[in-house]
Order: structure tokens, then C-alpha cells, then sequence
């Protein structure tokens, strides 16, 4: 993984910031299983875009199949 959670952050502090990726399963996907925590420890509000265009702020674990 390029860079690093504060790398992240610090981006994010001066302007809107997306991660996306291409696994298609969510519970194998970095962003859900190492970024998201990461970041929501550090007091971070992290949303997720779902298949269907709806957005959901993190859970541990995100329920993707509610």
C-alpha cells in the first residue's frame, strides 16, 4: 500500500479525499479491513459508497447486507 494512514489524513485535512479500489469482496478489501479502522481510531468519519449508489458511515463490522 503507496503511502501511509497519515499520509492519508493529511491529504484529507486540505481536501475532499476518496479511496476506492477494485475487490470485488468487500470482506477481503484493505479499505474495510485495514484503512477504515485505522482511521476511524484516529477520529476519522469514514463513509462507504455501496453497490447501489447509497452511502454508509463505518461499523466494525460494516453490515453490507443489510
Amino acid at each position: 500500500m503507496a503511502g501511509s494512514i497519515d499520509d492519508v489524513i493529511a491529504l484529507a485535512l486540505v481536501s475532499s479525499t476518496v479511496i476506492l479500489g477494485r475487490e470485488p469482496e468487500a470482506s477481503r478489501c484493505r479499505r474495510l479491513t485495514a484503512i477504515a479502522p485505522a482511521l476511524t481510531a484516529r477520529g476519522i468519519d469514514v463513509v462507504h459508497l455501496l453497490p447501489d449508489g447509497s452511502t454508509r458511515r463505518h461499523e466494525s463490522p460494516l453490515p453490507f447486507d443489510q
